[in-house]
């Protein structure tokens, strides 16, 4: 492994990167404790607790952006239920992140556990604070185009009606 360089306009980018800090946080600390005149701080307990919390906040929207961007398929039928399932997620008590061991390695590549809201860091909050708003921002109301195409995928059809305001079915079947 080596260490990712960020791409900050991409939740994916800035998630791989967490992600590989998360996974090299053994080595880096060996690293800079052995190497202590060339690396004098490394991080921190709360900077290494900001990078476990962050990768876990920002894990869904990586699973999101992975289905929606096959090529062999339609994905546009769940854009609805996806950006629903995201603000559900944000609006949560908790995040999911990655169970580490008693020597803070990652256990497995798939093993979450929840993290309560009080115990996040105050960034982390802000954060998640800034993506429900940034995403209610983009996806105010929903085109008829996509209530159409949520409705009529048989893949996302049950979960997009599920969600659906009364006013969205009406718009639905008049665009029908």
């Amino acid at each position: 492994y080596k260490v990712l360089e960020m791409c900050r306009t991409r939740w994916t980018g800035v998630w791989k990167c967490l992600r590989r800090l998360e996974q090299l946080r053994q080595p880096i600390r060996q690293y800079c404790a052995s190497k202590a005149d060339q690396c004098p701080a490394g991080l921190s307990h709360e900077e290494w607790t900001a990078v476990h919390q962050l990768e876990g906040l920002l894990f869904p929207f990586n699973q999101v952006t992975v289905a929606l961007q096959h090529e062999k398929y339609p994905t546009k039928g769940f854009v609805l239920p996806f950006v629903r399932m995201l603000i559900r997620k944000l609006q949560r008590n908790n995040i999911k992140c990655l169970v580490r061991d008693e020597h803070h390695s990652v256990v497995g590549d798939h093993v979450r556990a929840p993290v309560a809201n009080a115990s996040l860091l105050p960034m982390v909050k802000a954060t998640r604070a800034d993506m429900l708003e940034s995403l209610r921002k983009r996806y105010p109301t929903w085109t008829d185009d996509l209530l159409v195409a949520s409705v009529l995928d048989p893949r996302s059809k049950k979960k997009t009606l599920d969600v659906l305001s009364a006013a969205d079915i009406r718009r639905v079947k008049r665009a029908l």
